[in-house]
């Protein structure tokens, strides 16, 4: 038993034809590196977005009439300042780890591809 290229159309698939062995692995690589490039996308995706986060984070701050009066001063209230050190370090906590987390994946696959090389 083989595998076959069909069609869903509505509620029903149609069969098309049948696949020879080599057509299926080549459709199957097809799928797999695709799969494979969707995945680090969404790695990508999510290291992007935890930048934007972390700079509309400080344009956010750029643009407090009473933050850039005080740059430099002593700070009047504290807590306050210290919820703003804290946003700032927690997006960059979350852009390093995903930039960890992509350089790390990365690396995995790099040496997955060397090691089949070998």
């Amino acid at each position: 038993m083989g595998w076959e290229l069909g069609v869903k159309t509505d509620y029903r698939f149609e069969s098309i034809r049948w696949l020879t062995d080599s057509e299926y692995r080549e459709f199957d690589s097809a799928v797999t590196n695709l799969n494979k490039f969707a995945f680090d996308q969404r790695i990508f995706l999510i290291l992007q977005s935890n930048y934007e986060d972390y700079e509309n984070l400080l344009k956010e701050y750029s643009r407090e009439p009473h933050l850039t009066e005080i740059i430099g001063r002593a700070p009047m209230n504290l807590p306050y300042f210290e919820r703003i050190i804290l946003e700032i370090h927690r997006r960059i906590l979350n852009y390093l780890s995903a930039v960890r987390t992509f350089f790390g994946l990365f690396k995995i696959q790099s040496y997955k591809t060397l090691w089949k090389e070998l």
